[in-house]
């Protein structure tokens, strides 16, 4: 009886699987009709929201690609550079951080190459150093704020444009003008409208989402850079018992 049952069902099935091919092929291809036809639509204006989604979209790879955390704050990094600095190992520090390449290792490529300097010269070398970096990573996901702000404003023009065109053409019909050409010119005018909120509004999430991520990073990465300007420049107290002066500078063991 299952077996009876399962013939039926597996011809049906390799039937369907047959036709899923050319049924969403015929759909695909009506749906790139339908996008052109609304990209023509709206007008001249929809080239520059065009533009503006490419730029967008462009950043975000960027970002997404950039923003990483091996990228910019590696989780082992610091505890290799401990392990190392307690070593002596200053060279092979330096060697792990050119290797590395993120900007946590640019940064303690910064403090190990100027150990021999004072803490506070350390701290403002390596704030210089970082605030640079952080320029750098608002800068690039600041075209994706341009794009989320300026989409939709192109929208609003293709659309105040093109009811000013529906508008000439009710007032050259007369009162003997169809109103549903009215009507048609209205709904074409705003398809702009449409478009630019179409790229504003995830184009605005993901500029909050890389904003909110680089914070995150940059603060992580401060509290890694300061723990070891104290674990490595702040004098070590004297033991008990230990009558040798503390060393007030840092690099004069070095």
């Amino acid at each position: 009886m299952r077996s009876r049952m399962s013939l039926p069902l597996a011809v049906a099935a390799l039937a369907f699987a047959g036709l899923v091919t050319p049924l969403q092929a015929a759909s695909l291809q009506t749906y790139s009709k339908d996008v052109v036809r609304w990209f023509g639509d709206g007008g001249n204006t929809m080239w520059f929201i065009l533009a503006c989604s490419i730029l967008a979209l462009a950043f975000i790879v960027e970002r997404a690609i950039r923003m990483r955390r091996s990228q910019v704050v590696p989780r082992r990094l610091a505890n290799q550079a401990r392990e190392l600095w307690q070593q002596g190992r200053y060279d092979d520090i330096i060697a792990l951080c050119e290797n590395d390449g993120s900007t946590l290792s640019r940064a303690i490529k910064v403090m190990v190459k100027h150990r021999h300097i004072p803490m506070s010269d350390v701290r403002t070398i390596v704030g210089d150093s970082m605030s640079a970096e952080l320029g750098l990573f608002y800068r690039r996901i600041h075209p994706i704020a341009v794009s989320a702000t300026v989409a939709p404003l192109l929208g609003l023009f293709g659309t105040v444009s093109g009811m000013i065109t529906a508008f000439r053409q009710f007032r050259a019909l007369g009162e003997t003008g169809d109103p549903g050409v009215f009507a048609g010119a209205i709904s074409v005018a705003l398809i702009t409208t449409e478009a630019g909120l179409m790229v504003a509004i995830p184009s605005l999430a993901m500029w909050h989402f890389f904003r909110n991520r680089t914070t995150t990073y940059v603060d992580e990465m401060e509290s890694i850079v300061q723990e070891l300007l104290v674990e490595w420049f702040l004098p070590k107290p004297a033991h008990a018992g230990d009558s040798r002066p503390v060393v007030a500078a840092v690099g004069s063991a070095n």
